[in-house]
């Protein structure tokens, strides 16, 4: 059964993920044409479901973080042996970097569903 559960949680940090790439893909097709239509109906229908995007986003993050936290704690129970040191140094910074990217393309999002600033 622990098995299944690991399989789930992986799938799931990685579905949303995906999710969280998708919704700024679509925050930022659905910019750029809002901002082709601003000030007409169309374009504050478009921003109303920027801001949906946004925060399906976001509910994606808090997945991600929670998920990781799993995989995080699973993670320490099976690995060990000599190339521990360096997995465990590539995965902090593969975090560090994903950790930015994930700040700066939510910061983006945000501003462009908001404020109605396309990219």
């Amino acid at each position: 059964m622990k098995a299944w559960l690991i399989i789930i949680n992986n799938f799931v940090h990685d579905l949303f993920t995906g999710l969280w790439i998708s919704s700024v893909l679509v925050i930022y097709l659905l910019g750029r044409k809002a901002g082709f239509e601003q000030g007409t109906p169309l374009a504050t229908s478009l921003q109303e479901v920027m801001k949906v995007f946004f925060w399906l986003g976001v509910f994606s993050i808090l997945v991600i973080i929670i998920t990781g936290i799993f995989r995080l704690r699973e993670y320490k129970l099976q690995n060990s042996g000599a190339s521990e040191p360096v997995k465990k140094r590539v995965l902090i910074l593969k975090h560090i970097l994903l950790g930015g990217v994930f700040l700066a393309g939510t910061y983006l999002a945000y501003i462009h569903a908001f404020y109605g600033s396309y990219f």
